[in-house]
């Protein structure tokens, strides 16, 4: 699952990205590396402080706000015409 993310974020940017795909290949990468410290971050937190129930409920509410941010993809897409 994580190679195919990362392959289908990969062609989304190329095709998204027409003037600086070496840009936005630098932006995925520091966008996975901060997710990877924010995660570290909040569960250790959540583990710590709390219980390894709210590590997963903490989870649970970041997916759903994830989603509610997305929603159904059409306003990460550029522009027709550009």
């Amino acid at each position: 699952m994580n190679t195919l993310f990362s392959v289908i974020w990969m062609t989304w940017m190329s095709q998204n990205a027409d003037d600086a795909p070496e840009a936005a290949g630098s932006l995925m990468v520091a966008a996975i590396q901060g997710s990877i410290l924010l995660d570290a971050v909040v569960g250790g937190l959540l583990l710590g402080g709390i219980s390894i129930r709210a590590t997963f409920i903490g989870s649970v509410v970041l997916a759903i706000l994830a989603l509610a941010l997305i929603g159904n993809g059409r306003t990460l897409l550029k522009p027709k015409g550009l």
